[in-house]
């Protein structure tokens, strides 16, 4: 796959997981809708990744860890204390 392909997968993905998770915290299923929450986000990450830095995404689901690696500005603060 070309590198906008994949991008491309990444948003789409998210954005069907986000209809999920929409629908789950409009009917009540908070917890549900939380976990689905996390992962739109990381696929919002992945395809930064792909778009700045490289096609061969990181394999992992830490938020923080992606965001940096595609090499984007978070302060302290975004970081969090577990952060060093």
């Amino acid at each position: 796959m070309e590198r906008d392909e994949i991008v491309k997968y990444w948003l789409e993905s998210s954005d069907d997981d986000y209809q999920v998770m929409k629908s789950l915290f409009d009917n009540g299923h908070y917890a549900w809708a939380l976990f689905l929450s996390h992962l739109v986000i990381e696929k919002i990450l992945k395809a930064c990744y792909v778009k700045r830095v490289d096609i061969n995404y990181p394999r992992i689901h830490n938020l923080v860890e992606i965001a940096v690696k595609a090499d984007l500005e978070l302060s302290t603060e975004q970081k969090g204390p577990w952060w060093s």
